[in-house]
Order: C-alpha cells, then sequence, then structure tokens
C-alpha cells in the first residue's frame, strides 16, 4: 500500500506594511544658516508675500516650529515645508543666524514632493501647488492628466500665456468622471474638452488687462460633462464652431451660464453644459443633443 507524500502549507504571509513618511525617510535634527537656506523648489506653492509681511511684524518664536530640510548631493539646503517662514526670518534680517531644521539627505526631487505633499496635502494649499506637488511625487493620476494636457499641445502652468492651464481641480474632475459622479477614468473625454476651448477660444482676444480664460474651471467642467455624457455622438468641429463664434468669447459665454445659474440654480458646470446643448442645437435639425439634465 502506497501513501501519499505529505504536502506542506505554504507559509502564512506576512499582510503588507503601511509606511509612513518617518518610516521611508530619516532626518537629523542640525543647526542651518538661514541665509544658506533656498526656498521656490518645483513643487512649493506660490509665495505669499503679504503672508510674510504680516508674520514679520507679529513675529514669535514660540509659534515657528521646525523647518524640513534637503540637503542636495551639491551640498545645497532647499526647504521643502516651512519656505514662508524662512523668507519670514530673512525678512527681519536674520541671514547670519542659524536655526534647528530637520534634515534630510539623498533625497530625490519626487521624494521631497511626496513630504511636502504629505505635510501639506490637507492645509490651505492652492490646488495648482498641491496638483505640481503629486505631479513631482509622480501620483499616478497627476501623471497621467499631465500627459493628456501635453497631448493637446498645452502646458500646465499658472502664468498668463495663451496654452497655460491652471484649473487642477477642474482637470480632476473631468479626468475622473467625477463631474458625472462616475469612478472611472475619462482622459478621451478630459482631451477632447481640452481640444474644443483650444480650438474655440485660444484665439480670442481679452479685453486690455485681463487674464485669457480659454480654460475657465466651470468651462473645462461643463465641456467635459457634455462630452463625457454622450460619448463619440458630439459632433467635436461643430461645437468648436458654435462657441467660436459666440458674441464676446469665454467671457460672454460664462457671463451667461452665470446668469442661467441663477434662475435655474444648481453648480455653474451644470449651467455651462446647459448652455453648450442648447447652443450645440440652435438650428440643428437632426442628431440634436437631449436636454440637459444635472447628474
Amino acid at each position: 500500500m502506497t501513501t501519499k507524500a505529505a504536502t506542506a502549507s505554504p507559509p502564512e504571509e506576512d499582510p503588507p506594511r503601511r509606511f509612513s513618511l518617518i518610516d521611508l525617510y530619516s532626518w537629523d535634527e542640525e543647526l542651518v544658516r538661514i541665509g544658506d537656506i533656498q526656498t521656490k523648489p518645483e513643487y512649493q506653492r506660490a509665495t505669499s508675500h503679504a503672508w510674510i509681511r504680516k508674520t514679520a511684524k507679529e513675529f514669535d518664536w514660540h509659534k515657528f516650529g521646525i523647518v524640513e530640510i534637503s540637503v542636495r548631493d551639491e551640498g545645497s539646503f532647499w526647504a521643502m515645508d516651512g519656505q514662508h517662514r524662512v523668507e519670514v526670518l530673512k525678512l527681519l534680517g536674520l541671514d547670519d543666524e542659524s536655526i534647528p531644521v530637520a534634515l534630510y539627505r539623498n533625497l530625490a526631487i519626487k521624494d521631497e514632493a511626496s513630504i511636502f505633499w504629505a505635510r501639506n496635502g490637507g492645509r490651505s494649499v492652492h490646488p495648482f501647488d498641491r496638483f505640481k506637488a503629486e505631479l513631482l511625487a509622480e501620483f499616478p493620476e497627476a501623471t497621467a492628466i499631465s500627459r493628456v494636457v501635453k497631448a493637446a499641445g498645452l502646458r500646465l502652468t499658472r502664468e498668463r500665456v495663451r496654452n497655460g492651464v491652471a484649473c487642477a481641480t477642474a482637470l480632476r474632475r473631468v479626468y475622473s468622471g467625477d463631474v458625472l459622479k462616475l469612478k472611472r477614468p475619462m482622459p478621451t473625454a478630459l482631451k477632447e474638452t481640452l481640444l474644443v476651448l483650444k480650438d474655440a477660444w485660444m484665439g480670442w482676444e481679452p479685453p486690455t488687462g485681463k487674464k485669457p480664460i480659454t480654460f475657465h474651471p466651470s468651462a473645462v467642467e461643463g465641456v467635459g460633462a457634455l462630452v463625457a455624457r454622450h460619448e463619440g455622438k458630439v459632433d467635436l468641429n461643430r461645437l468648436i464652431e458654435r462657441l467660436a463664434a459666440y458674441p464676446n468669447g469665454p467671457i460672454g459665454f460664462i457671463g451667461n451660464a452665470r446668469r442661467l445659474q441663477e434662475v435655474r440654480g444648481g453648480l455653474l458646470r451644470n449651467a455651462v453644459a446647459d448652455q453648450l446643448t442648447e447652443t450645440y442645437n440652435d438650428r440643428l435639425r437632426v442628431n440634436r443633443l437631449p436636454p440637459w439634465s444635472p447628474a
């Protein structure tokens, strides 16, 4: 009589460990000369000079806290968290003084951005600055959105340039499907949205002293909701032509959408999508879009 060899049960695997930044990055507390600390790295928020001046007038060391610094390969010191506080000290003429800092070594730019995001993700950081940090930290959604923006011939920037897009929250809402309360990425809808607005309004001349509003957040969300809901059924060339011919360009369109919102209530993006539907259907006898209803 033969017996079957006993098979050993596989060892139980430990559950995946959740790492914190303290696990991933170690730091030392050291004294660093204030004048040697550089600010404005790629992932930081825009500098608020008004905040710096106000804080300098009411300066209190007890509220200062510790600044987190990355020392890069060439020996330069960069503030990852605390850039505004460092600028306050410089404004007070304390460049030659030294302060204790949390000093990190051997970090890549994406590691610095990750730490900045972890420290500031829930604070009052401008959405674009938060997005910029996520992009440098190589977060998947931010990376995918950036890829779509570039594919549309545009660039992510807060500068007043015609091909610049800064409405990070609107880009997220369209890409993620949130404009229609969906739970799936919609890169095609985002790309079509950006191309429609680019081709319709990027050549439009804003009044003197006004910044371009080709990619107004509610315009991005409204167009995104429209093309996402009617996937493949919207004649994009017709939509571009209708928007390009709209009186007073984006200013006129967004202004009328605001008035429609005041009458009907709800979100501005739904007023934009509603008005887009009416504009698209005007003088169209076949293949009309159904009336817009909010998601």
